[in-house]
């Protein structure tokens, strides 16, 4: 059966060992309050006059849907940048910590290595996501206009976060390894791939379309 399967063992091993490590770091835990104060900054109460969006000048309802479209688009943009620098230095810190020495010496091939580094890059940015929804739900339920639903919240997130954990995770791993991307270059270079891909959809919208004028529903 798969799951008995020596090389899925492994790269699981890799990935759950990969979030435990990054977990166990003091940075994650001022990440998680950095996450709390953030969902209550970002859902602003309504007595203050300011909304979390806004149509054709008119506020839209604090629903499940309002909050999970506005929140989750802005966590996609944040997180194509800082999730790359969160999980970028996964295959160094093997090196550093001379762990890479050991991984070397067991049966672990290159594609179960490489793997389970993206799963783990994965896995860890997912947590950190579901730890900023569930903020989010907790800021509805304070300021909020209507119940909350948890599906609409999962089926938004996923669709408009899961492609950049993704994505980022695979553009992080492949930094590493690729060697002119490697280090400070990498670093550098990446924040201008990400400002790049940031204006595209600005660059290639059309203001005068049928969507220009469209309401909130």
């Amino acid at each position: 059966r798969p799951a008995r399967d020596p090389g899925f063992r492994r790269l699981f091993t890799s990935a759950a060992t990969d979030v435990r490590i990054r977990m166990a770091r003091g940075s994650s835990a001022v990440l998680l309050v950095a996450l709390c104060i953030f969902a209550y900054a970002i859902v602003p109460d309504l007595q203050t006059g300011r909304a979390l969006m806004q149509v054709n000048g008119h506020r839209a309802l604090y629903n499940s849907a309002t909050i999970a479209l506005a929140t989750s688009s802005l966590c996609a943009v944040l997180l194509g940048m800082a999730g790359f620098y969160l999980i970028s230095n996964t295959v160094r810190r093997d090196i550093e910590t001379r762990t890479g020495f050991v991984i070397a010496s067991t049966p672990v091939r290159n594609a179960e290595y490489l793997g389970g580094k993206m799963l783990g890059s994965i896995s860890f940015l997912s947590l950190v996501v579901a730890v900023y929804m569930l903020n989010v739900m907790a800021m509805q339920l304070l300021r909020g206009e209507a119940p909350v639903d948890p599906l609409t919240y999962l089926a938004m997130f996923a669709a408009v976060i899961g492609p950049a954990v993704i994505v980022v995770s695979a553009l992080a791993l492949m930094f590493e390894c690729v060697r002119p991307l490697s280090g400070r270059i990498g670093d550098i270079g990446y924040f201008f791939l990400w400002a790049m891909l940031l204006g595209v959809p600005a660059s290639t919208s059309d203001a005068s379309g049928p969507a220009a004028g469209s309401r909130f529903d």
